[in-house]
């Protein structure tokens, strides 16, 4: 891998490039006036950070581009705004003010939505294990606008963490905060969700144990929830009290800690 800028960088662009290859431990070359192609080409290396203006993207050769981008969260904030009821945000009880630790941030789609959720008050805390994709979403949260003020300032607000969930949930102090949430890769992946296929190959495949949620329970306050294919035998297996349908194919498993 190698990371790279956009044609005609900015000096702030060059900065986050090099700050980038420096947290990765990998190579920055300048653009110059060659194309990605040429560059990978050039370097046999087909796995390349391509940092832009508001984003940085994981250019991989015959895979879609991984980037940062509020997506369907600026669909749901949007929708929030107009007074509709947040299915996630009401399965897993999020008022304003509250704390939440999404341990698996992945596109940070529902972290944006629970940021703007529990607002300027609360704290959302995401943790991502993947460097690679860490380093992507990092720099789209803090670099990232758009036409929508709160989904820009939402994003802001998270605090993206470089972790292994289990190893930070295991640090924290009983009933620290009141949701830990969990959208690990699905058992049966949704093969129509065009969102999901730049993640293939890159996310954490882990699947979560049985003493992941028993940390999970002792440091949250009001709920776990996780996030799962319907009729997905997992939310049995973990211990989840009950499965709430939170659409077509999906379903949300909660625990009840209070």
């Amino acid at each position: 891998m190698f990371i790279t800028t956009v044609a005609n960088p900015t000096v702030a662009i060059v900065d986050r490039a090099i700050s980038a290859s420096q947290l990765l431990g990998v190579p920055y070359i300048e653009r110059l006036n060659k194309t990605v192609v040429q560059m990978q080409r050039e370097k046999e290396d087909f796995e390349t950070i391509v940092v832009y203006a508001m984003t940085s993207r994981l250019v991989r050769l015959n895979q879609p581009d991984l980037f940062y981008h509020p997506s369907m969260g600026h669909v749901r904030i949007k929708r929030m705004l107009n007074g509709e009821i947040e299915r996630m945000i009401a399965i897993c009880d999020i008022k304003q003010g509250d704390k939440v630790i999404d341990c698996t941030a992945g596109l940070c789609s529902d972290s944006l939505v629970f940021s703007h959720a529990v607002g300027e008050q609360g704290t959302v805390i995401a943790i991502e294990s993947n460097p690679i994709l860490f380093t992507i979403m990092s720099d789209g949260l803090n670099n990232y606008e758009g036409e929508l003020s709160e989904v820009v300032e939402a994003g802001r607000r998270i605090n993206l963490l470089h972790a292994d969930h289990f190893q930070y949930l295991s640090q924290c102090s009983d009933k620290s905060v009141d949701v830990v949430y969990f959208d690990p890769m699905f058992d049966e992946p949704l093969h129509d969700s065009q969102s999901m296929q730049p993640l293939r190959g890159i996310a954490n495949e882990q699947h979560l144990t049985t003493l992941t949620i028993e940390q999970a329970i002792r440091v949250a306050k009001k709920r776990v929830v996780m996030k799962n294919n319907r009729g997905s035998h997992t939310f049995a297996n973990l211990g989840f009290e009950s499965v709430i349908h939170g659409g077509t194919n999906i379903s949300y498993g909660v625990i009840e800690v209070e």
